[in-house]
């Protein structure tokens, strides 16, 4: 859980974690945390940030963006 990466000062990853982030071009030091307010949950798939079966399944469902070699697989 990335509640485990956190303390009272902040983030706290350990060092190889930080190294394999940086190479995926995430920078911890520039992303802002503050330990001591309340984490949030958002389903970013619906406008309200609600998460609902139906808005689950229609987001598993759609079919934006097919890869042209689908048909064989």
């Amino acid at each position: 859980m990335l509640s485990n990466f956190i303390n009272p000062q902040g983030w706290h990853f350990p060092s190889n974690i930080l190294l394999l982030l940086l190479v995926l071009g995430i920078n911890m030091q520039n992303i802002y945390c503050n330990p001591s307010s309340h984490d949030t949950m958002i389903w970013k798939p619906d406008i309200q940030g609600i998460f609902s079966t139906k808005n689950t399944y229609e987001t598993l469902c759609s079919k934006e963006d097919s890869a042209w070699w689908w048909k064989y697989v």
